[in-house]
C-alpha cells in the first residue's frame, strides 16, 4: 500500500481564465495525521511546503522560481530516508529553477541512489509545474518515464501514471524492463503497466471540466478538490496559481477535509513570513491550527468562513492585478494573517 499519496489536478492555458497554470493536490495519509504548513528560506530558493508532522521532507510545495510540486505515489520503502520521495521533493524545491530542471535532478538522484531490484524497488510518483509546463513523473527503483504537458488539463491520481507516451527516460529504459523480465520485447511499451501499480484507465475530472468555455480560476480549482470522491478525507489540500506574466500565489487548508477547511493564500517575498500555528511546536504533537478545528463546530462557522475565503480570492485577485503600484511587501504576511482570522472563530 502507499504511505504517501496524493491526487493532483492541473490546468493550463487556453483553459484557464488568468493564461497561467494551475495545480491542486489532496495529500492522503492515514486519519490522524497532522499536516504541517512550513516556511523556509535558507537553501538555494525559499519554500513553501505542506508535509506530515514527523518528516523532514515535503509532500507538496513550491519555490520563489514558480515550481510546483507534489507526491501522487510512493510505494515500498526506499533503502535509505535519504532517497525517498519526500526528501526528493524538497531537494528540488531548494534547488530547481523550473520543472525541467526539477525533473532531471530528480532523476540523477535516482539513478545514482537507488537500487533496481525486483520486486522491491520503491515506486515514486510526482507532478512537478511551472509556469509554462507540466512533468508526470514516474520512478521504479533506477529506472524512470517522464511526460509533458503543454496545454489542457489532466487529473493524476494514485498510482504510476505514465503509460506509452514518454518524453524522457532512464537510460536504456527498455532494455532495463527486458533484463528486469518485465517486458518481452513485443507490444507498445506501457511503463505503468509494466512497473506498476498502473493506473488502469484514464481518470475522470470530477465535477465541471475545464474548457474553451469554461476556464478555471482558483475558485474552480478549491470546487474540483471539494468535489472529489475517496475512501479517505484528505488530510491536507493545497493549490498553486503559477503566473509567467504576474506574481504567483499558493493556497494551503493546512488541515483536514478541504470540504471543512478554507484555503489560505501564501506569496513569496524578500521578507515572507506564515504563522506559527501551521507548525508543530518543538514541545508539542499538533499545531494549533489542527488543534482548535478539530474542536470546531462546522454547522456553526462553516458558511462564514466560506465567506472569509471568497473575500480572500477575490482581494487577492485585485492585488495581483495592481502588482506595478502595491509593491511586494503587501504580501508579507498574506498566510499569517488568514490563519489568525480563521482560528478566531474556533476559540
Amino acid at each position: 500500500m502507499s504511505s504517501n499519496a496524493g491526487e493532483c489536478f492541473v490546468v493550463l492555458p487556453p483553459f484557464t481564465e488568468s493564461n497561467e497554470v494551475i495545480y491542486g493536490r489532496n495529500s492522503y495519509r492515514p486519519d490522524g495525521e497532522v499536516s504541517e504548513v512550513v516556511y523556509a528560506n535558507d537553501k538555494e530558493k525559499s519554500i513553501i511546503i505542506s508535509k506530515t508532522f514527523g518528516i523532514d521532507g515535503a509532500e507538496s510545495g513550491a519555490n520563489s522560481s514558480n515550481v510546483s510540486i507534489g507526491i501522487t505515489w510512493t510505494d515500498g520503502e526506499s533503502l535509505n530516508e535519504s532517497y525517498d520521495s519526500t526528501t526528493l521533493t524538497r531537494m528540488a524545491l531548494e534547488t530547481s529553477a523550473s520543472a525541467t530542471d526539477a525533473v532531471d535532478k530528480i532523476a540523477d538522484f535516482i539513478e545514482k541512489n537507488h537500487s533496481c531490484d525486483k520486486p522491491d524497488m520503491p515506486k515514486y510518483g510526482f507532478v512537478i509545474c511551472d509556469t509554462k509546463e507540466v512533468w508526470i513523473l514516474n520512478v521504479a527503483g533506477k529506472n524512470w518515464a517522464a511526460e509533458v504537458i503543454t496545454d489542457g488539463f489532466r487529473h493524476i491520481p494514485q498510482g504510476l501514471s505514465i503509460s506509452t507516451k514518454i518524453d524522457k527516460s532512464s537510460p536504456n529504459l527498455q532494455q532495463t524492463a527486458q533484463d528486469l523480465a518485465l517486458w518481452d520485447g513485443s507490444g507498445e511499451f506501457n511503463f505503468g503497466q509494466l512497473f506498476g501499480p498502473s493506473i488502469q484507465s484514464a481518470a475522470t475530472w470530477p465535477g465541471q471540466e475545464p474548457s474553451a468555455e469554461v476556464k478555471f480560476s482558483v475558485i474552480d480549482i478549491f470546487k474540483t478538490l471539494r468535489t472529489v470522491k475517496s475512501d479517505k478525507s484528505p488530510q491536507s489540500s493545497n493549490v498553486s496559481q503559477l503566473s509567467a506574466n504576474g506574481v504567483s500565489c499558493h493556497w494551503f487548508t493546512a488541515t483536514p477535509n478541504p470540504n471543512e477547511s478554507v484555503f489560505k493564500p501564501f506569496v513569496f517575498t524578500p521578507n515572507a513570513r506564515i504563522s506559527p500555528l501551521t507548525v508543530v511546536p518543538a514541545d508539542g504533537t499538533t499545531t494549533l491550527l489542527h488543534k482548535l478545528y478539530q474542536q470546531r463546530d462546522w454547522e456553526a462557522v462553516g458558511s462564514l468562513l466560506r465567506s472569509l475565503e471568497d473575500a480572500c480570492v477575490e482581494e487577492m485577485t485585485c492585488m495581483l492585478g495592481e502588482m506595478g503600484s502595491i509593491g511586494n511587501s503587501e504580501f508579507d504576511e498574506l498566510l499569517k494573517d488568514c490563519v489568525e482570522a480563521e482560528v478566531k472563530f474556533y476559540r
